[in-house]
């Protein structure tokens, strides 16, 4: 256990356990919420003790959801959270992009689109975009947690994210309007991750996904970006596809895991 309450940390030749609550979804949930970020099963009798103790952290805390997200190899761990009553969600995919400048040069520019930074006065069509673009993410397939408190939890992610230190909120507009969104955050000089991504409804269907994707990877090669990072679930075959067209390759996927508390499925309802 370490000196700050809101983390759990376990560390033995036999196991490692590493949680912590999550401030922001608490915000969004309105309920305690915690990740383990890092668990590794080496001996089960050691790895029981850590999660015994880690289990009194969390009833403690008041915790009613935690998540975990696993390399798609580790199954020694990802029984063992079974075991304990986590449930699998999703497995997640890594697209990743490598030299931006040399896959999209000057003639990849769409006149028709424009990437910049959202203002104030963007809000409200951004907000109309996120409420029903994520229902393939973890929090939207989990049947115990209610959808609309998932929604809200992307509409404070789009609300903080034009005045977070590290993340910058895009739009996409053409002259018909705010086409899509992302939400994206420098690593490092090179580089960006994105954590979401949307396209609003009235253009889906329509071809423009790959030309408001190509658009913001212009935006970024003119930026200095070089290359992208994200996640995306493996269920949605639409953005696999649309990846895979842009050229991104993928890194070895990941597994999430929730549990969620009896008090937790009062608290946030049924889908």
């Amino acid at each position: 256990m370490t000196g700050d309450t809101r983390t759990f940390r376990h560390d033995s030749p036999g196991a490692e356990l590493l949680a912590r609550r999550v401030a922001w979804d608490e915000t969004a949930f309105g309920i305690p919420v915690a990740s383990i970020d890092r668990l590794r099963v080496v001996n089960d009798a050691d790895a029981r003790k850590a999660f015994e103790a880690f289990e009194q952290w969390r009833d403690e805390q008041g915790v009613a959801i935690v998540s975990c997200r696993l390399a798609l190899s580790a199954l020694d761990e990802s029984m063992f959270l079974e075991d304990r009553g986590f449930r699998f969600i999703e497995t997640i995919l890594l697209p990743r992009l490598e030299h931006i400048d040399r896959q999209f040069g000057d003639d990849a520019n769409d006149e028709d689109l424009v990437v910049g930074h959202a203002d104030e006065a963007d809000l409200a069509s951004l907000r109309q975009i996120a409420t029903n673009a994520f229902v393939s993410q973890r929090y939207h397939v989990d049947p115990r947690i209610d959808t609309h408190d998932a929604d809200q939890r992307y509409l404070r992610w789009i609300d903080d994210a034009r005045h977070h230190p590290t993340q910058q909120l895009l739009k996409i507009a053409s002259r018909e309007g705010v086409v899509g969104m992302f939400i994206v955050e420098r690593v490092d000089g090179r580089r960006v991750y994105w954590h979401l991504t949307a396209l609003g409804e009235d253009f889906r269907g329509r071809g423009m996904a790959k030309r408001a994707w190509q658009a913001v990877l212009t935006h970024h090669r003119a930026d200095g970006i070089d290359a992208v990072s994200t996640r995306i679930s493996a269920s949605n075959l639409a953005a696999l596809n649309l990846y895979a067209s842009l050229g991104f390759r993928f890194g070895p996927a990941e597994m999430t895991f929730h549990w969620v508390a009896d008090s937790a499925d009062d608290t946030c309802g049924q889908s």
